[in-house]
């Protein structure tokens, strides 16, 4: 497998990439066959405070990676439903957030071909 506009994953990114799929209830059952079909998902992005990495709604497509596993920092999960008005925020009401590596984030969009379920906003680097 490929990391999109980069070369294969090194044994160092294989092995932290397998660490936070076994973690995940979702692809935990999987083969490893099938968790290898994963990786084409995968791409690696840095951001910086108040960067969107996912919107809620936006679909995913087979030509756009759509998984990510945090290396570091802390991001936001925000879900907006129709009857948020504008006490919930620009990207409605937070209901999770992530701090630290080795979190897996977007599988469901991915697995499911769904559209995105929440925004996942960083609120640190």
């Amino acid at each position: 497998a490929r990391w999109p506009g980069s070369a294969a994953p090194d044994a160092e990114a294989r092995q932290f990439i397998d660490t936070a799929l076994s973690g995940s209830k979702i692809v935990a059952d999987m083969s490893s066959g099938e968790i290898d079909m994963l990786e084409k998902f995968f791409r690696k992005v840095e951001l910086r405070t108040g960067d969107v990495l996912m919107n809620q709604g936006d679909d995913v497509r087979d030509d756009e990676p759509g998984l990510y596993v945090t290396q570091g920092g802390e991001l936001d999960v925000f879900v907006k439903v129709d009857t948020d008005k504008d006490e919930a925020g620009q990207y409605g009401k937070k209901v999770a957030s992530y701090s630290g590596g080795g979190k897996l984030l977007g599988e469901l969009a991915v697995l499911f071909r769904a559209p995105r379920a929440a925004s996942v906003v960083a609120t640190g680097d």
